[in-house]
């Protein structure tokens, strides 16, 4: 989650940079700093006592709890994923709370460096979607070494209630997925569900979700609360959720690219929600939405009715990415496209690229389509529990959710209520904000 770190003053970051105890440091180019989240620079690293080490290096300045914490998470992600998570050195001397890191990455471009989000703000897009589809196939690797590792399910000695105890088993790696390490994401002052009943007035009690005039979606809330959702139908009577490694935080911040591209992989920095075992592709999952958020760039100070054509957009887009298809066909030219603006069409073709492989990796194995969209599910969730948010990008976070849960539904064979009164998205709500940070 990012953070402000605009208090990280001049004199703060001057000392940080001063206090490597091998080396000296000299600042190339700023990449992020701020609100955004820690300090990240590029600079060029001089170790007299070993000239081999010298050279081009990323910068983080943190506080120094958050630098040890992603010290330790990335050593353990190494040590599972291997060196596609950069090396890190050993940390600066605090300076008033503060420390920073050197994180090293072997490519000689590493000077002309910017992260994916600036990709998504640099029109016209040309690199960008080939570094999303980049840093997708080096998750699915993750994944592929990984695999063989599965949830275990639910015992029952009653044999009439294997069927029921089964489904729980769904339930569980939803809120497990959700939940990951912190047990605050489903219960408590700080879940999504505290958040979303006081930022959008959605809760669990229905579990229909009106997400457009008269588009009905469940409501992905119901189903994190309420267990008797999942044993309704007839599917399989065994589930696996197959796990791997997961970066845990892969918005487009995170992703450093190459400017040039070329050959040259892009690299995911700050580790420091790592999980060794995870359901697959949520990584992928909460990257695409992060994209569609910037991309589609929601803009909370217009008006519902000026934004009216792209809240159609978000619609057509969720439609288009909870097909019956995993992988997303390149769409028609501007001129037929389904998409009522450049920038719904732009954003579409970026997530052909981050998809492409996706369908080949999941092929027809129920279990890996399972993961993909329950994934979905949970990083929709994730991103609208944020508390630096704004209330029109949790409904968008909600509703990305929402049309995931249906898919994911349909996969497993459980049959949503068709009774119960539905709770609708009030979207002229949630503009006028103009103090929102992203």
């Amino acid at each position: 989650m990012a953070k402000d770190t605009s208090t990280i003053s001049p004199k703060i970051l001057k000392a940080c940079f001063n206090s490597f105890p091998e080396c000296t440091i000299e600042l190339v180019q700023e990449i992020r700093a701020g609100k955004s989240g820690a300090y990240v620079a590029t600079v060029n690293a001089d170790f007299p006592s070993n000239i081999a080490k010298s050279g081009p290096y990323i910068i983080k300045i943190d506080e120094l709890r958050a630098i040890e914490k992603e010290i330790q998470a990335a050593s353990q992600a190494r040590s599972i994923i291997g060196s596609q998570v950069p090396n890190i050195s050993e940390p600066s001397n605090p300076h008033k709370g503060f420390c920073g890191i050197l994180i090293s990455v072997t490519h000689d471009n590493i000077l002309q460096i910017r992260d994916l989000a600036k990709t998504l703000v640099s029109k016209p897009w040309s690199q960008g979607p080939a570094d999303a589809g980049k840093i997708a196939q080096q998750i699915l690797e993750w994944h592929q070494r990984s695999r063989g590792t599965e949830s275990p399910l639910p015992v029952s000695d009653d044999p009439s209630a294997v069927q029921n105890v089964i489904r729980t088993a769904a339930f569980d790696m939803h809120r497990k997925t959700l939940n990951r390490s912190d047990i605050h994401r489903v219960s408590g002052s700080d879940s999504v569900g505290t958040r979303l009943k006081a930022a959008l007035g959605i809760d669990e009690q229905t579990s229909r979700l009106e997400v457009a005039w008269n588009v009905i979606k469940p409501n992905p809330l119901a189903y994190l609360k309420r267990q008797e959702l999942w044993i309704s139908g007839n599917g399989e009577q065994q589930y696996h959720f197959p796990l791997a490694p997961s970066h845990g935080d892969l918005h487009a911040e995170n992703v450093i690219c190459f400017v040039g591209g070329g050959t040259y992989e892009p690299v995911g920095i700050d580790w420091t929600f790592f999980e060794p075992r995870i359901l697959e592709y949520f990584d992928i999952a909460y990257l695409e939405l992060d994209i569609i958020l910037r991309g589609l760039n929601p803009v909370e100070s217009r008006s519902a009715a000026s934004d009216g054509l792209k809240r159609v957009d978000w619609a057509t887009l969720f439609e288009r990415l909870t097909d019956a298809k995993i992988k997303l066909d390149l769409i028609t030219p501007y001129t037929e496209s389904p998409f009522q603006t450049r920038e719904a069409e732009e954003t579409n073709n970026y997530l052909v690229l981050l998809r492409q492989n996706l369908e080949q990796d999941c092929g027809s194995a129920l279990k890996q389509r399972r993961a993909w969209w329950m994934s979905c599910v949970a990083a929709g969730l994730n991103h609208a529990r944020k508390s630096n948010t704004s209330n029109l990008r949790r409904a968008i976070s909600l509703m990305y959710s929402a049309y995931a849960l249906e898919s994911l539904l349909t996969v497993l064979d459980v049959n949503p209520p068709t009774n119960e009164t539905p709770i609708g998205l009030v979207w002229s709500n949630y503009y006028g904000e103009t103090n929102a940070t992203y």
